[in-house]
């Protein structure tokens, strides 16, 4: 009888042995997990279609400052003159806005005698110069002439600040002050763009043709971008949208997004991707800003 009372005190004592190891090993598991959530790489964890970085975590606070610095903010300014006026209401084309009695040079540019000048990309306006000529106001209460200080005083700090220069981005347009000049671009959203669909079947060797009919036929659809040859490559560039597009022989491509770009659209998915990033790359620098310091400096 006591020989049976002690199997069965074995056999329990067993048991419970056995349900506390496989309760533990359980536990262990679970920790293990949580533990590997927590130390998983957030940009692994939180995928985006933000081009050339993901979205960072609340946890990231050294990344999302990062992020955050590309961000211009925009400022409210009050544009004055009619010109700017007139060509904001019909879309940035000169011929739409109706204007006359100016002198046209080879590259199409518009040079009005009351002091101004249009650089024109065919009908559409890339951005107007005013010079000391032009008596009115162009912003606020400044003219052409209004010492830089004055400006700050009266815009607020800029947006960009540069040797003898300074820039506003608003909702409406970018304006760079200097001593002499006032330069003004268009800010604006571009409704379409299912360009990135034909860039991309482009690429894919989806088009029927050659490169130079893809030009023509991409020109002709987007006319905010303009075309250059440099060698034997193609470049399509249009700073509204922040975007530089270099077409290298066949269906090679490299394609550059500015700080500006609406960045979760169908280049991230696919040529981001697919490619590691060695065809689209993303610069934190403001396309409107390069291209006017390189204006300003040729």
């Amino acid at each position: 009888m006591d020989d049976k009372k002690t199997k069965r005190k074995n056999i329990l004592k067993v048991a419970i042995i056995s349900v506390l190891a496989i309760l533990i090993f359980l536990i262990s598991i679970f920790m293990n997990v949580i533990g590997f959530s927590q130390t998983m790489n957030p940009e692994e964890t939180n995928k985006s279609g933000i081009i050339g970085f993901s979205l960072p975590s609340n946890k990231d606070s050294k990344k999302e400052e990062e992020v955050k610095s590309d961000v211009i903010e925009e400022v409210g300014i009050k544009v004055n003159s009619m010109v700017i006026v007139n060509l904001k209401n019909n879309g940035w084309d000169r011929i739409k806005a109706n204007f006359k009695n100016f002198e046209m040079d080879l590259d199409g540019n518009c040079t009005f005698k009351e002091g101004y000048k249009f650089y024109c990309n065919n009908t559409l306006v890339n951005y107007i110069v005013f010079n000391s000529t032009y008596k009115d106001k162009v912003m606020g209460d400044i003219y052409v002439g209004t010492s830089l200080e004055d400006v700050k005083k009266v815009l607020g700090e800029p947006s960009f600040k540069e040797e003898n220069m300074i820039g506003y981005k608003t909702g409406e347009v970018y304006a760079f002050f200097y001593n002499d000049e006032i330069v003004i671009y268009p800010n604006k959203e571009i409704a379409s763009n299912d360009f990135e669909n034909f860039i991309f079947n482009y690429y894919q060797g989806l088009y029927d043709g050659n490169r130079t009919n893809f030009v023509v036929e991409f020109r002709n659809k987007y006319q905010d971008f303009k075309v250059e040859a440099d060698g034997n490559d193609v470049i399509l560039t249009s700073l509204i949208r922040q975007v530089k597009i270099r077409l290298i022989e066949k269906t090679g491509m490299e394609i550059t997004v500015y700080n500006g770009y609406n960045t979760g659209k169908m280049m991230s998915k696919y040529l981001l991707e697919e490619n590691n990033t060695k065809n689209v790359k993303k610069d934190k620098m403001d396309l409107v800003l390069i291209n006017e310091l390189e204006r300003k400096n040729t």
